[in-house]
């Protein structure tokens, strides 16, 4: 009898007549119980229907609830796709987040999607507070700030950087070193450079 209690419990027949929403089989039913499960039978059911989408598709369960019903919708985006911010909705209705309760009436379940945000370009916002270095001293990138920007005109601070030379290298070449900083996002990789310099070790 799972699938049938399962739908059962979807479709409400059962609420209100315990506590909790755990079905008690064994517990005996009371004529209260039995009032309230004629009412809710009695009650009307509606539909939820998803319109029709680009860029991706959404499930909800269940399809078919009576008022007061909690609906679930699952959202699945296209390969570089996301759902458009504050357009999931149900009869012009913002949804939040993936659930919603049924109305007394029909649901049209309707969403965009758009392009996921590509990585344009990285730059480094803020410099390291070490830039000048005596040869032979060790590369330090304390204080850096490495920030990307994206197709969408967001930006973000990212951590996951590369440098090279790496962190801790030892810096022996006189003058100005360029320093390369690599970040890789999405299989897109940007690049960006800033300098130091190094200058002649104390007794040189």
């Amino acid at each position: 009898a799972r699938d049938a209690v399962s739908a059962c419990l979807n479709a409400g027949v059962f609420s209100g007549l315990y506590n909790d929403p755990a079905l008690q089989p064994q517990k005996a039913v009371t004529r209260a119980e039995i009032c309230q499960m004629i009412y809710n039978l009695s009650q009307p059911s509606y539909t939820v229907t998803i319109g029709e989408l680009t860029g991706g598709k959404i499930t909800a369960l269940p399809t078919v609830a009576r008022p007061g019903t909690t609906i679930t919708l699952t959202v699945t985006p296209d390969e570089g796709k996301q759902l458009k911010a504050g357009t999931l909705m149900f009869n012009d209705t913002a949804v939040s987040g993936n659930t919603f309760t049924m109305p007394a009436e029909d649901v049209l379940v309707t969403a965009e999607f758009e392009d996921e945000p590509v990585l344009e370009s990285i730059s480094v916002t803020t410099p390291p507070t070490k830039t000048e270095y005596m040869a032979g001293e060790k590369l330090d990138l304390g204080g850096i700030v490495v920030t990307a920007s994206y197709s969408d005109g967001d930006t973000a601070e990212v951590t996951n950087y590369t440098t090279e030379p790496p962190a801790g290298s030892d810096l022996t070449a006189e003058g100005s070193q360029t320093i390369t900083v690599s970040y890789t996002e999405g299989g897109i990789t940007k690049e960006t450079a800033f300098t130091v310099q190094v200058s002649a070790a104390s007794g040189d």
